[in-house]
C-alpha cells in the first residue's frame, strides 16, 4: 500500500475501536500506607479520565491490590483509550503518581509505576457452518 510520499509498513486493526493503557503501581509494604496510596492513585487516575475526555474513554477500571510474584504490592488500573494515544498516561499520570506516591515513601522511584499497552480480543463467536452428514459428502 502506498500514500503519496511514504510507503505504509505496519497496519494494525483495532477490533474494539479501543486499546487498554494499563499503570501498575507500586503500593507500599505497610498495609495502612498501602490503603492510602492505592485511593490517592485511584483519584489521579479519576483526574485524567475527566481532564482527557476525548482520550480516555470511559472511567478507569481498578483491577484491586495484587500481589507480584516477588512479594511487591501493587494496584492495577486500567484505561480504555483511542489507539495512539496513550501520552496522557505515560507522562502526566506517571509522573503525578510519582510524585505523589513520594509523600508516603520519599524512596519511591519513577520504575515502580509501570505504564504498558494490551489490546483484547473480541469474544469468539461461535459460527457454525452446516456440514453434510458423511454419507452425503462428495470424496475427491
Amino acid at each position: 500500500m502506498q500514500i503519496p510520499n511514504r510507503p505504509v509498513t505496519n497496519i494494525i486493526n483495532y477490533p474494539r475501536r479501543y486499546l487498554r493503557c494499563i499503570a501498575d503501581v507500586t503500593l507500599a509494604t505497610d498495609s495502612a500506607y498501602r490503603t492510602e496510596m492505592a485511593h490517592a492513585v485511584q483519584q489521579m487516575a479519576l483526574g485524567v479520565y475527566k481532564q482527557f475526555p476525548g482520550i480516555v474513554l470511559s472511567p478507569p477500571s481498578i483491577e484491586g491490590q495484587q500481589l507480584s510474584a516477588q512479594g511487591r504490592h501493587y494496584l492495577r488500573i486500567k484505561f480504555r483509550i483511542r489507539p495512539g494515544r496513550g501520552a496522557p498516561i505515560e507522562e502526566p499520570f506517571r509522573q503525578e503518581a510519582v510524585h505523589g506516591m513520594r509523600e508516603f515513601d520519599p524512596d519511591y522511584d519513577e520504575w515502580m509505576v509501570a505504564v504498558f499497552y494490551e489490546l483484547e480480543d473480541r469474544k469468539k463467536s461461535a459460527k457454525l457452518r452446516y456440514q453434510p452428514p458423511p454419507e452425503q459428502r462428495q470424496s475427491n
